[in-house]
């Protein structure tokens, strides 16, 4: 499944998210998850969190329909962050440690920087609204 939600084509991709929100469901019901378990799922939410990140054709002054096509397919993108979350929270913190450092330094060296560094802020913001409903869950 990762080969394909790390497809070039969007389109492939989205095509791969109800299967990949069932197998995440599906793990949610198992008493425990494995090592190979949390590799599968660290890869295909990495896989996710790229798809994630603004084309450069994006316009941002003036939204058409494909941009707002790929608000929604974010929206989905960010429910399978979510749900992954809700499986193992240290799967999406280790990622999060691993990916938001690499996605600024590689910003620097990149036209694009401007891109990789919304997407860092992005993982950072999700990870901080997974963080407050842990805590209100915990109180």
């Amino acid at each position: 499944m990762q080969p394909l939600m790390a497809h070039a084509d969007d389109d492939v991709a989205e095509a791969v998210l109800p299967a990949m929100q069932l197998y995440v469901q599906h793990l949610r019901q198992l008493p425990a998850l494995t090592a190979a378990d949390r590799a599968r799922v660290a890869s295909l939410l990495t896989a996710c969190l790229a798809k994630m990140r603004y084309d450069e054709t994006f316009n941002f002054d003036r939204e058409g329909e494909a941009e707002v096509e790929f608000l929604e397919y974010r929206a989905t993108l960010k429910t399978v962050f979510d749900n992954v979350a809700l499986l193992d929270a240290s799967v999406v913190l280790g990622l999060a440690v691993e990916v938001v450092p690499r996605l600024l330094e590689a910003g620097r060296a990149m036209d694009q920087a401007c891109l990789d560094a919304e997407l860092a802020l992005h993982i950072v913001f999700l990870v901080g609204t997974i963080a407050v409903r842990w805590e209100y869950r915990r109180a």
